[in-house]
């Protein structure tokens, strides 16, 4: 079935890839100036704590591409788009925009300087963590995970695609406010490592709740 929106989702789709490629491309560019700026760095707990982190937004961008573009290719999904109004399909769009934004932002996040219009990357001068980057990280997944919910509900989803991204939203809420109590009462390393595989785990599990099934349709259907 060929459905107006499937058409327009390739556009975002592509927009996805950009963003992807893009904040790929400017935190490895960043990572291994100041590995070389910086030799000693290699050895920096630190440095391996942001590596572990690029790697699983990595992970989860591939997800955004992977999961999106399987959706439209089942046939139930198709039908129910092909029956939205014309608003609602604008508000989807908006919607999706407003997801690669926050994926644009979780890559922003990652940098050790600081990118700036005139004067190009700031100099820093450690890798260490700061303390609203994995907070700020957790914040901006969960805004992810509540705009996707909307797209879920503008596009009259199922409840248990509805129920998923919401559960995601209040566990990252819930893990930031734990990292605030934990403040103190443990040690910044291993509040850092516990939110690491907290993230972790949350990527995995999305992929286990919403990707695997959602490719398992798409295959299905090609077969």
């Amino acid at each position: 079935m060929d459905v107006f929106y499937s058409r327009l989702s390739e556009k975002i789709s592509d927009l996805i890839l950009a963003v992807i490629a893009l904040g790929l491309l400017v935190v490895s560019v960043e990572y291994v100036q100041f590995l070389t700026d910086h030799p000693g760095t290699f050895a920096d707990p630190e440095f391996w704590k942001r590596i572990a982190l690029a790697l699983l937004v990595t992970v989860f961008t591939a997800y955004k591409f992977v999961a999106y573009s399987a959706y439209f290719c089942a046939p139930a999904n198709a039908a129910r788009l092909a029956q939205l109004s014309p608003v609602r399909m604008i508000l989807m769009f908006l919607c999706d925009l407003a997801q690669v934004m926050l994926v644009a932002w979780l890559y922003a996040v990652l940098l050790i300087g600081h990118l700036t219009s005139l004067g190009g990357r700031e100099g820093a001068t450690d890798v260490t963590l700061g303390d609203n980057m994995i907070p700020f990280l957790f914040l901006f997944m969960a805004l992810w995970h509540v705009t996707v919910l909307l797209w879920y509900t503008v596009a009259r989803g199922t409840w248990r695609d509805r129920a998923v991204h919401g559960g995601f939203a209040v566990a990252y809420l819930l893990a930031i406010g734990m990292l605030a109590l934990a403040d103190g009462v443990l040690s910044r390393e291993w509040t850092d490592w516990i939110a690491i595989a907290f993230y972790g785990a949350c990527v995995v599990l999305l992929y286990r709740l919403k990707a695997i099934p959602d490719i398992a349709n798409a295959l299905r259907r090609s077969s």
